[in-house]
């Protein structure tokens, strides 16, 4: 489940690239479709949740946080860290 050490590329980080195949594939499911608060049909749907701390929180599973995905298994560490960087990076629309 976890990449080999060394094997997660976190430069130059796209939200395109990076941080959209996760959402789709991790997020969408419920995030799309009215069953949550917050949806992520569009940029700036995960663009604010990214600015509020909301997203970061969720994925790492912060004390208090909703553990997301939920009834799911936590995202792989490579992946959290591709949105993390991306979030410090701004959340560019890249």
């Amino acid at each position: 489940m976890y990449p080999p050490a060394g094997a997660c590329n976190i430069s130059d980080i796209s939200y395109f690239n990076d941080v959209v195949p996760v959402i789709q594939s991790k997020c969408l499911d419920c995030h799309s479709r009215g069953l949550t608060r917050y949806t992520f049909a569009t940029y700036a749907d995960v663009r604010a949740a990214a600015n509020s701390g909301r997203l970061v929180a969720a994925i790492t599973h912060a004390p208090g946080a909703p553990v997301m995905p939920k009834d799911g298994p936590k995202l792989d560490s490579c992946s959290i860290a591709k949105i993390k960087s991306w979030v410090d990076a701004g959340a560019p629309d890249n």
